[in-house]
């Protein structure tokens, strides 16, 4: 069972295991595969990319880093993730941030 953490909402569990699947997507396409709301899986995709889970590729895609594989798999406790409220920080620069 994953471990969750206090930023770790229920509706993410669908949220990364979709895009898991499909890859690249977009809110609205999340949204129609999941029945959350358009805006509301916006805003959690980008809360996510804020913990290096998502990585956003512009326009509104986004797609699961290998953070967020860690964290699907099992590998990774989400508590150890800190918010980097940056979606310009790059994953590299995120293990070097929690290392610190």
């Amino acid at each position: 069972m994953r471990k969750r953490s206090s930023w770790i909402k229920p509706a993410d569990a669908p949220i990364f295991e979709y895009i898991q699947d499909a890859g690249e997507v977009n809110p609205a396409i999340l949204a129609r595969n999941t029945d959350f709301h358009r805006k509301y899986a916006s805003e959690r995709c980008r809360a996510l990319s804020t913990y290096s889970t998502l990585e956003s590729l512009g326009k509104g895609y986004h797609r699961l880093t290998n953070i967020g594989e860690q964290y699907l798999e099992e590998e990774l406790d989400a508590e150890v993730l800190r918010s980097t409220n940056s979606e310009q920080l790059t994953e590299r620069e995120w293990w070097i941030n929690l290392r610190v």
